[in-house]
């Protein structure tokens, strides 16, 4: 940590002037006694000996835009204790913690401490006996910034489905994977455990709900009960993939809209901020009160596909409800884009393209989509664009749920090749030569870190 130690007039006296009031120790002494105790603390420590008011307001504008100082001990001296301009620097650079010093003995007494107009905007008041109080004050000060900061220790822990996904995000930030546990026992019940100390910290749970939605759920709820149960600041959940969020209506009589229910489940145990990618339906960020900062795979897809140097090649949306997600896609490459026409009568996971809007003939075609559980929409689609004159097909889908029979249809279909991320652990598409795994994992450490240091989110948006 920077620390700034601030003295204002005449504080050069110490030690000669008024002993019994000020104490012996001079300002020499202070300063050498508080560089022995930085350098044993691992903070770095810098003095400024301000001779008039203007003198401190520069300072503090310093330290709070220059140089950006960890904190500041301010002894303003005698009389500009009831500086209104210094009590507007300080609220100037409201990220700067200010702790204000009094040496002299008789600020220790309520009716002197509460007529400074300084204690209005400090972070905290310290009366004692020269280098008595600056120790104090600097002591407090740490301690009072490790908290404001949380030890700027980004914490993150893998529940049982994104142990791999979490170890690539770790490794991008240079961090190690929380300490934990999870047990499943014979008859099904899940049993997870916090193994290291996490009380005051700002903890991040990594968990996708993916191959085996309803138990790697129950999983991420009893993980946000533990963290809360340990005392923590804040939990926020980062889930790649949010297999729940394609119920996000009521569109037949008596069925539940699950994403809301998910929603309410994650509040209820706990959550302070949920992390995501590409939602299926991007509206249930409203579904939570609580923050949703939502991630999209177009970004790293559009550079990717820049490096592939297709020729004339069109942008595909499979159905219309992936039309606006496609556009993006089409404007950022300038390139034509093209939409299917898909009904879908039952809950079978069949698709039907019924109709193609756009010209593909003679072209590459790429299809975009955000997930795929068959691969039946994709190859549905792929065979309407053949049939339409499309040369070559690609895929880019963000989240890969295929099973065994959908890499078999998968791999007897027009499709050249399929492009996914790695949201999902899924071991069967691991052998299959048509599907390349582009990981996301970097784009989420970026992400936890931006929200760890309460930063813009909108960086990995451009």
């Amino acid at each position: 940590m920077l620390i700034y130690v601030v003295n204002g007039p005449n504080l050069n006296l110490l030690g000669t002037r008024e002993p019994e009031v000020y104490g012996k120790t001079t300002l020499k002494d202070i300063e050498n006694e508080l560089k022995t105790l930085a350098e044993n603390t691992g903070h770095e420590i810098r003095f400024f000996q301000s001779n008039h008011e203007g003198a401190i307001i520069d300072t503090l504008h310093e330290a709070g835009t220059i140089n950006k100082a960890d904190g500041v001990i301010l002894n303003a001296g005698a009389f500009t204790h009831y500086s209104y301009a210094i009590r507007d620097a300080i609220s100037s650079v409201p990220n700067v913690p200010v702790i204000e010093v009094h040496l002299s003995n008789i600020y220790a007494r309520d009716e002197f401490r509460h007529k400074s107009v300084l204690s209005e905007v400090c972070k905290g008041v310290i009366c004692g006996f020269g280098e008595k109080g600056y120790m104090m004050a600097f002591d407090f000060l740490t301690r009072r910034i490790k908290l404001m900061r949380n030890d700027s220790e980004i914490k993150i822990f893998s529940g049982s489905a994104s142990r791999e996904f979490t170890d690539k995000i770790c490794k991008s930030l240079n961090i190690s994977i929380g300490a934990s546990k999870v047990i499943t026992f014979s008859e099904g019940n899940v049993y997870v455990k916090v193994e290291e100390k996490v009380r005051g910290k700002d903890v991040y749970i990594v968990q996708t709900i993916g191959l085996n939605p309803n138990n790697e759920f129950m999983e991420l709820l009893f993980w946000v009960d533990s963290f809360k149960r340990s005392g923590v600041n804040s939990v926020t959940a980062v889930i790649p993939y949010f297999s729940y969020a394609k119920a996000d209506k009521k569109d037949e009589p008596r069925v539940s809209i699950r994403a809301r229910v998910c929603a309410d489940c994650l509040e209820t145990a706990g959550i302070d901020r949920v992390v995501t990618m590409d939602l299926h339906s991007a509206q249930i960020q409203g579904f939570f009160r609580k923050p949703v900062d939502h991630l999209y795979a177009a970004n790293i897809f559009c550079e990717y596909i820049k490096t592939m140097n297709y020729k004339d090649y069109v942008i595909v949306s499979p159905d219309e409800g992936f039309a606006k997600n496609a556009r993006y896609y089409s404007n950022k490459l300038g390139v034509p884009l093209a939409i299917g026409n898909k009904q879908r009568l039952s809950h079978d996971e069949k698709a039907e393209i019924i109709g193609l809007i756009g010209s593909v003939a003679n072209k590459t075609a790429i299809i975009v989509d955000d997930f795929t559980i068959s691969c039946g929409t994709l190859i549905e689609i792929a065979k309407t664009l053949k049939n339409n004159g499309a040369k070559d097909i690609y895929a880019f889908v963000s989240h890969a749920l295929l099973s065994e029979k959908g890499i078999s249809s998968l791999n007897n279909s027009p499709i050249n090749k399929l492009f996914v991320t790695d949201t999902i652990y899924n071991p069967v598409i691991m052998n299959c030569e048509k599907i390349t795994v582009i990981s996301v994992a970097e784009m989420f450490g970026k992400a936890i870190n931006i929200i760890h240091e309460k930063d813009s989110l909108s960086e990995l948006f451009e």
